[in-house]
């Protein structure tokens, strides 16, 4: 179970009664939260693995948007040599 912490002024850690999603301290993880951490593959995470992630998400995107904008234009183009 994660509990919410602050660091004391001779650096200790005290517990608070506030709740984790409310913490403005330091989250304090039990060792199965840990582990279970670890083995989600989040913590592996690298700042650049997360750049390749976002640019692969605009990549996607810009391409979606591009056929969007081809296709509307293709309706337009045909609702004029219909009239």
């Amino acid at each position: 179970m994660a509990n919410c912490a602050i660091v004391g002024a001779d650096n200790v850690l005290q517990l608070t009664a506030g709740t984790v999603e409310t913490c403005t301290g330091v989250i304090v993880l039990s060792p199965s939260d840990y582990q279970r951490f670890n083995e989600s593959g989040l913590s592996s995470l690298s700042l650049e693995n997360s750049q390749a992630i976002l640019v692969a998400i605009l990549g996607l995107w810009s391409i979606a948007y591009s056929f969007r904008l081809l296709i509307k234009t293709l309706k337009t183009d045909e609702g004029i040599e219909n009239e």
